[in-house]
C-alpha cells in the first residue's frame, strides 16, 4: 500500500473559544460551520497544549517533536542540530510542501528546510528585529501585514502537483493581530486597526468596552472567513489516502487578565488550543473525543506512527495514536511543558498545573480541570505537588542545552 499523504495546518493565534467543535458559543453562533463538519471524521483533542505563547517557540516544537530549548534556536534560525519532520519525510519519499506569511516560520528563520517548495512572504523574509516591525507597519498602508488564507490556498493549489506520497505544511495568519475588518474602507480600517492593536499591546488598561467588543467582531469575522477557505481547501486536496491534522500555535486573549494579544503568560487561555485529527479512511477509527492533556510536540511522533515509517530520530513528543486507539494507559507523555525561557516555563500532569517563573522565585499551582479559569493558587497548600512539579521543570531546564533567553543573550 502506498505511503499516507500528510497534511499538517497551524493556525496563529488561535483562541478555541472561537471554535463550534470546542465551544458550545461560538457553535450557536456558528462560526465555524466548516470545521465543525469537518470534526465529525476526526479524533478530536480538547486538551491540547502548546509548547510556548510564541509562535517561534511552539512552531519549532510542532514541527521537530522536540523541545524549543534543546538547541537554543528558539529566537533565532533552526539548527543544523535540529531534525525537522520536512527533513524526516523527504527522505522517506515523500514531495514536500510549506506554506507561510509569517516572517517566524518563513526561510528567514530556516524554517524552508527540507521542502522541495516552500512559499513565504518575499518581501520580510530577509529582514528581522526593528526593521521588520517597521516594515509591517509600512506595508500596512499598501496591504494586510500578512497574507491571508485565499491567498495561501491559491498557492497551494497552484504549486501541489498531486505526486503521492505529499507533505503539506500551511500556517495561516488570518487571525493574527491586528485583527482588519473586510467590511469598508480597507486602507482606513488598516490605520485604525494597527493604532488599536498597538494600544491595545502597549497599554491594555485603556481599552474600552467598546474597542474590546470591535476587535471580538473582527476576530470572529476573521474566524468565519478563514473557515470558509479551510473548509474549501479539505475539500479540493482531501481523498481516502490523507490524513490532516489542525491545531494552533497558542491563543490570542481579549483582556483575560488585563491583556490583549498573545502575552507572556501559561494558563490555560493561552496554551490550551484546538487539535483536530483525521485519519486516512484505511484506519478504523473515526470520530472520537479524547480528553487526556496532550502535547503538540506529539504531533510528529503520531504522523510518523500512523504513516508506518521507521524513523531514528529521537522525540520528545510521544505518538497519540495509543489514545486515538482508545488505549489511554499506553500514551507515554506524563508531563507536559510549555516554555518561554528558562526561567519562565509551566508544566502538566494530569489535572495538575504549576507555572513557574523562576526570575521572581514565584511558583503557582492550579486544578486546572476543578478549577477552569485557574484562579486559586494551590501552591502553599499541595507542597507535594508543587515540589514534583518544580523538579520537573528544574530538571528539564539542566538537561537541555539552553543558551540563549528571549533578548538573545547568552545565559
Amino acid at each position: 500500500m502506498s505511503k499516507y499523504n500528510i497534511v499538517l495546518i497551524t493556525v496563529d493565534s488561535w483562541n478555541r473559544n472561537f471554535v463550534g467543535c470546542f465551544n458550545d458559543k461560538a457553535r450557536e453562533e456558528n462560526l465555524t460551520p466548516h470545521l465543525n463538519k469537518f470534526s465529525e471524521q476526526c479524533v478530536v483533542f480538547p486538551s491540547a497544549f502548546s509548547g510556548s505563547v510564541k509562535t517561534s517557540v511552539s512552531v519549532l516544537s510542532i514541527l521537530s517533536g522536540c523541545c524549543p530549548c534543546k538547541y537554543g534556536d528558539w529566537y533565532s534560525s533552526i539548527s543544523a542540530n535540529r531534525t525537522m519532520i520536512s527533513e524526516i519525510l523527504r527522505n522517506h519519499g515523500y514531495k514536500t510542501y510549506g506554506f507561510t506569511s509569517n516572517p517566524c516560520t518563513s526561510s528567514l528563520r530556516n524554517y524552508d528546510r527540507g521542502y522541495d517548495i516552500f512559499v513565504d512572504d518575499n518581501v520580510l523574509k530577509n529582514v528581522d528585529g526593528i526593521v521588520l516591525k517597521m516594515m509591517l507597519f509600512f506595508k500596512t498602508f499598501f496591504k494586510n501585514p500578512y497574507s491571508s488564507a485565499d491567498i495561501i490556498n491559491k498557492q497551494v493549489l497552484y504549486h501541489l502537483k498531486h505526486e503521492s506520497p505529499y507533505f503539506i505544511n500551511i500556517h495561516y495568519m488570518d487571525l493574527h493581530g491586528p485583527y482588519i475588518s473586510r467590511k469598508g474602507s480597507q486602507f482606513i480600517n488598516r490605520i485604525s486597526s494597527g493604532k488599536l492593536w498597538n494600544k491595545a499591546i502597549v497599554s491594555p488598561e485603556k481599552i474600552s468596552i467598546q474597542e474590546k467588543e470591535n476587535m471580538i467582531a473582527v476576530y470572529k469575522d476573521q474566524m468565519n472567513f478563514l473557515d470558509y477557505h479551510l473548509g474549501e481547501l479539505i475539500e479540493k486536496i482531501d481523498n481516502d489516502n490523507t490524513m490532516i491534522i489542525i491545531t494552533g500555535d497558542h491563543a490570542d486573549v481579549f483582556g483575560d487578565r488585563g491583556y490583549f494579544g498573545h502575552p507572556f503568560m501559561f494558563y490555560n487561555e493561552m496554551i490550551n488550543v484546538p487539535l483536530l485529527v483525521k485519519l486516512p479512511a484505511a484506519s478504523i477509527i473515526r470520530r472520537r473525543v479524547c480528553e487526556q492533556p496532550v502535547s503538540l510536540m506529539d504531533i510528529v511522533p503520531t504522523m510518523i506512527d500512523i504513516a508506518g515509517i521507521n524513523a531514528h530520530e529521537k522525540f520528545d513528543g510521544n505518538s497519540l495514536l495509543p489514545l486515538i486507539q482508545n488505549n489511554d494507559r499506553e500514551h507515554k507523555t506524563k508531563y507536559i511543558i510549555s516554555e518561554i525561557s528558562r526561567k519562565h516555563a509551566s508544566v502538566i500532569r494530569g489535572n495538575w498545573k504549576l507555572i513557574a517563573d523562576f526570575e521572581r522565585s514565584s511558583l503557582e499551582l492550579y486544578d486546572w480541570v476543578g478549577d477552569a479559569g485557574e484562579q486559586k493558587n494551590l501552591s502553599e497548600t499541595r507542597p507535594d505537588i508543587r515540589h514534583e512539579l518544580e523538579q520537573v521543570l528544574r530538571f528539564h531546564i539542566i538537561n537541555n542545552k539552553i543558551d540563549y533567553v528571549t533578548d538573545g543573550s547568552v545565559l
